[in-house]
């Protein structure tokens, strides 16, 4: 069993049982995605996404909605269709990466559509994690066949 102190107080405590009590990294930026997704002024459906390194470091996040300066209105109020000038939140957070950007993983609150997720295989991450479903799969399947890894996190 390791042991290690917590110098304020000088208390010995199990490091298992402190692991045990947080969350683990895939989970913690899933969070942090739902919360740039808060940006949104979408009614239908607000997405995040967030593109980190392999050392955990962030390096670029997105969210659904129109150009800055313009009237961030992202459906239609009668139809409540998202108007097509809206900019997907990956396509927002491909935006702001270097082309040489050495991106390990993406979390997105929605699974990408077809056009963001070649934005995103562009730069090539190990995998891509997600939480809701998209009203169709062509974008996961796209990622797969370039052979980029998809995982659903199942979130309680």
């Amino acid at each position: 069993m390791m042991l290690i102190y917590n110098c304020s107080f000088m208390k010995q405590m199990d490091l298992n049982s402190v692991k045990s009590n947080r969350i683990s990294k895939d989970e913690m930026w899933m969070q942090v995605a739902e919360v740039i997704a808060q940006r949104s002024s979408a009614t239908k459906r607000k997405v995040g996404a967030v593109a980190v390194d392999e050392n955990g470091y962030v390096l670029s996040t997105g969210y659904n909605g129109t150009l800055p300066g313009t009237d961030n209105t992202c459906e239609d109020p009668v139809t409540n269709k998202t108007y097509p000038h809206v900019i997907h939140a990956e396509d927002n957070m491909c935006r702001r990466l270097d082309d040489d950007s050495l991106v390990y993983a993406f979390y997105v609150t929605t699974a990408p559509c077809f056009n963001c997720a070649v934005k995103m295989s562009r730069f090539n991450p190990a995998i891509v994690y997600y939480d809701q479903e998209f009203k169709n799969n062509d974008g996961l399947m796209y990622l797969e066949d370039y052979g980029i890894e998809v995982v659903k996190l199942r979130r309680e």
